[in-house]
């Protein structure tokens, strides 16, 4: 192979080890002082020889060693070669040393047409998980319960009702007072909160950021329940971790992204709906670890990818854009049926997002929607429509040891939000509204 940079050439070589690799690196700080004396009257002078003081001094310090983990340094021998081990595992071994610019991009220009090998792991990108407009933050649950009901952090401050019987676990949790604990209670445990036509969304195509702190009871074959958002009667965009077994009985994980583009007039016919499943790399979750994981689930609209990272590692990825069968023509959702007037009344009821649970009704029967129901702990849920957050195709993305700012938002109370429908699995009683029979509250 040639490259019109350089030229690389590996001879006599049967295999490269894969053993752990170092990375050289350098901190160097020099400083100088240089001192001349002049006459008491401030005027340098040409002194004779015998008198004449000149007088320099130099300071150098400086670090050099090996980069072998992140934050380790390995410095060299007192001989000034490179250690052959770090803790117990050779740094190289039986493998040829080639020149570092094997590693260059793969868009760097090639000599023989054919592209150079990408390069290996970078540093997460700085612009990582930073929101740019506020108000593309459709929800943010820092699982700060505020009896009676949980709070979105959101500018939008919307209103939350539970499903089920989800519970604050002060235990196991990432930042704050606790974490959305979903117990597994054959209940469709999940946060349901609406979302008005009024606000304009449009979900015609349109990139998303979903992100978390997970934290799964279980990695046994299941459907988990991220997201779901849609009418009272149909789902329009469902997110579902999934761990199943493949033909070989091996344990496998991904994540399914499902939407739905068309309902038809006539409720007893199907939907028409599509989707992407992005396998995950072998044991990216694991069950109840001890910290929760940071997980994104990311679509850039302009590339068609999506992207997984788990705990600052691309987990998944997919090029959507380039699937012939079927089709690929991008997430588009069934639109708002009716257009809001110029006061901004809408005609068209509020959607509902939910997490943890499908918690809508009539899509499937109830006792598999509580089969799907996430099973587990979750916090700093945020989902961000119109902005990817992280590079679908990027190795590596930010880990953060804080929670999620609250966005800022002009629109604070503008917005009149109606509560969404009560599920059926909600706990209910004689004093709790939706009973039948019930008389309206007087104004």
């Amino acid at each position: 192979m040639t490259s019109s940079f350089f030229e690389i050439t590996i001879s006599d070589e049967t295999h490269i080890d894969n053993g752990n690799s170092g990375t050289d690196v350098q901190i160097n700080q020099a400083q100088s002082w240089k001192m001349d004396f002049a006459t008491p009257s401030g005027y340098y002078l040409a002194a004779p020889a015998e008198e004449k003081i000149s007088w320099r001094h130099s300071f150098v310090f400086y670090v050099s060693g090996t980069i072998c983990e992140a934050g380790d340094i390995v410095t060299l021998t007192p001989n000034g070669d490179v250690p052959a081990e770090y803790n117990g595992n050779a740094l190289a071994a039986d493998a040829v040393i080639v020149t570092p610019e094997i590693f260059f991009s793969k868009y760097a220009d090639s000599g023989d047409g054919t592209e150079e090998p990408g390069p290996i792991a970078q540093p997460p990108r700085a612009a990582d998980g930073k929101v740019t407009t506020p108000t593309n933050v459709v929800f943010l649950y820092h699982a700060d319960m505020n009896v009676p009901e949980w709070k979105d952090s959101s500018g939008f401050t919307r209103p939350v009702v539970e499903t089920g019987l989800p519970e604050m676990d002060q235990i196991r949790k990432s930042f704050g007072p606790g974490s959305l604990l979903l117990p597994d209670n054959n209940l469709n445990n999940g946060l349901l909160a609406p979302l008005s036509q009024a606000e304009g969304r449009n979900f015609q195509d349109f990139s998303f950021t979903w992100e978390a702190r997970l934290r799964f009871d279980s990695v046994e074959p299941k459907e988990h329940i991220l997201l779901s958002y849609g009418l009272a009667d149909n789902t329009l965009l469902e997110i579902t971790a999934r761990f199943y077994l493949n033909a070989e009985g091996e344990p496998k994980q991904s994540i399914k992204v499902d939407w739905t583009t068309a309902i038809d007039e006539d409720p007893s016919e199907p939907a028409t709906v599509d989707g992407i499943e992005i396998e995950l790399a072998d044991g990216t979750w694991k069950a109840k670890p001890e910290q929760l994981q940071q997980t994104s689930i990311v679509y850039a609209k302009s590339t068609g990818e999506f992207g997984i990272h788990v705990d600052g590692i691309q987990a998944g990825y997919i090029n959507a854009s380039e699937r012939v069968e079927p089709l690929w023509e991008a997430i588009f959702l069934h639109d708002w049926e009716e257009e809001c007037d110029e006061d901004g009344v809408c005609p068209s009821p509020d959607r509902i997002i939910a997490t943890g649970c499908t918690c809508l009704n009539g899509i499937v029967d109830l006792n598999i929607q509580r089969e799907r129901a996430f099973v587990g702990r979750m916090d700093e849920i945020r989902w961000t429509v119109g902005e990817a957050l992280y590079d679908p195709a990027y190795p590596t993305a930010q880990v953060y040891t804080f929670a999620w700012p609250n966005p800022i938002v002009d629109i604070l109370n503008t917005v009149d939000f109606a509560p969404p429908l009560p599920s059926p699995d909600t706990p209910t009683g004689p004093d709790l509204p939706g009973e039948p029979g019930e008389e309206e509250p007087e104004p």
